[in-house]
């Protein structure tokens, strides 16, 4: 078993949540160090390496084979690598990181908006 930490779309109520069913929530309130976020491909965020920072989100189990679904839904290797970050009080978990992050800025907030009104960037929907 693998855990995820999801941020944006994947996460609890968000529009690509179904991608999570079958996947066990570990954790509502997880807080990833040493990542920021930033609006990345048609508005969705990402994640980049950033010393110092955090980015709020949560935590599932999953199986293998929804890992490489999960894989197959978020373009590894082309939108997003899949690598391993610290979670407060979980360790080292895998979350999708941008693979193209050059000429985005950052966001200034530990949490993506779950309003689409305050999201930064173009359209929030894929």
């Amino acid at each position: 078993m693998f855990l995820v930490f999801v941020y944006g779309s994947l996460r609890t109520g968000e529009s690509n949540h179904v991608q999570m069913a079958g996947a066990r929530l570990v954790s509502a309130h997880s807080v990833a160090r040493d990542v920021a976020l930033i609006p990345y491909l048609e508005g969705f965020p990402g994640l980049i390496r950033a010393p110092g920072s955090r980015a709020r989100g949560e935590v599932f189990e999953v199986d293998a084979e929804h890992l490489a679904r999960l894989d197959l839904f978020e373009g590894v290797p082309s939108e997003y690598l899949r690598e391993p970050v610290e979670c407060e009080g979980l360790g080292r978990v895998f979350a999708y990181l941008a693979a193209r992050p050059a000429g985005f800025d950052r966001v200034d907030k530990e949490e993506w908006p779950r309003s689409k009104d305050n999201r930064p960037g173009p359209s929030w929907t894929r």
